[in-house]
């Protein structure tokens, strides 16, 4: 169903403050995933008792649309649902099968059809979040009887201060997950906790924080996952149940793998980047996400010392979001075919 009153699309807007003017839906009742429905962009009715607002049966994903002439762009989208699925699992949500995913992918390209308007330029992008959420009402702690998936799309600018230096707070008294956790899972309960801190890291001057678990042992951001490059090595946390499967993340590893540079995922630890780069070996940071990119990272905060790399903006991290905006802008040759363009 198309709107008969088209919202007049901004020159300026914030990331995430101004939506398309349609959106989907899609309901599980009685045991399985419904039709894909096309409406308007507008409120929904949940009663008090709506079971995810008590229990936080709720994922999301990320991705991005982008203008290219009179085409759309969207990166690697059957990737972020199939990462949307594994979520839903953990977090004990039906999931999609197959025809569900095709109904689901397909209801995508037609919405961003129907608003392919509001995909704006370069370096702004149109990102789509899709959701699930448990849709029973009932105070109780068990598995919702039924559930919505939606998808509404939000034109954004560059996020932070897009390709410029960033500087990293290191917390010692907060962790986003723990081992046994759903840190893999993008729950929205995973997100919650990591707002206080990232507003005390704000206090001090930083724009974000870099979280550890348990014998100081990095993880990731509040919003994206960080990569080192010690000794010419790209290395990067290993993923462990802490850590959200990026796929801008997954992006950065192939990417390294097929231009032979050298990368490793594996546990390092906060003292092993301080003595890193005490000894002149830690030569770039930079984290990446859907909503990042890249961006590069000048300077860390650890309890009362500062860790910097020798480069604000090193070469590897400048290599890394030349190439992967290339291949979204179909700049260059998409070798693993992630780009898929709607025309």
């Amino acid at each position: 169903m198309k709107t008969n009153t088209p919202i007049k699309i901004p020159e300026n807007y914030n990331f995430g403050d101004v939506f398309t003017d349609h959106m989907i839906e899609m309901d599980y009742e009685e045991g399985e995933w419904g039709a894909i429905v096309i409406k308007p962009y507008g409120p929904i009715t949940i009663e008090p008792s709506n079971c995810a607002l008590h229990y936080g049966q709720s994922v999301f994903e990320g991705q991005k649309a982008y203008k290219v002439g009179d085409n759309i762009n969207i990166f690697r989208p059957k990737d972020n649902l199939a990462r949307l699925n594994k979520s839903q699992e953990r977090m004990c949500i039906p999931k999609f099968t197959d025809e569900d995913l095709d109904k689901i992918f397909n209801g995508l390209l037609m919405l961003l059809r129907l608003d392919r308007n509001w995909v704006p330029e370069e370096p702004s992008a149109l990102y789509i979040r899709h959701f699930t959420f448990a849709t029973e009402n009932f105070v109780g702690l068990r598995p919702s009887k039924t559930y919505k998936t939606m998808i509404i799309l939000t034109p954004v600018p560059p996020y932070l201060n897009g390709f410029a230096p960033t500087k990293l707070w290191v917390p010692d008294h907060y962790t986003r997950a723990s081992i046994g956790g759903v840190g893999e899972a993008k729950t929205s309960g995973n997100y919650a906790p990591t707002l206080m801190p990232v507003e005390e890291a704000h206090d001090k001057g930083y724009s974000n924080c870099l979280f550890l678990r348990d014998g100081g042992i990095i993880t990731e951001c509040a919003a994206a996952n960080i990569f080192f490059v010690i000794r010419n090595k790209i290395i990067t946390p290993k993923l462990d149940g802490t850590i959200l499967h990026g796929i801008t993340r997954d992006s950065v590893i192939k990417l390294a793998k097929l231009n032979s540079m050298d990368v490793e995922e594996k546990i390092i630890t906060i003292n092993d980047l301080m003595f890193e780069a005490y000894h002149g070996k830690l030569q770039e940071i930079f984290m990446c996400g859907t909503a990042a990119c890249v961006i590069p990272v000048s300077e860390l905060l650890y309890g009362d010392k500062i860790i910097k790399p020798i480069y604000d903006i090193g070469i590897k991290t400048k290599f890394m979001y030349e190439e992967l905006t290339d291949i979204q802008y179909s700049r260059t040759e998409d070798t693993f075919g992630w780009v898929y363009k709607i025309l």
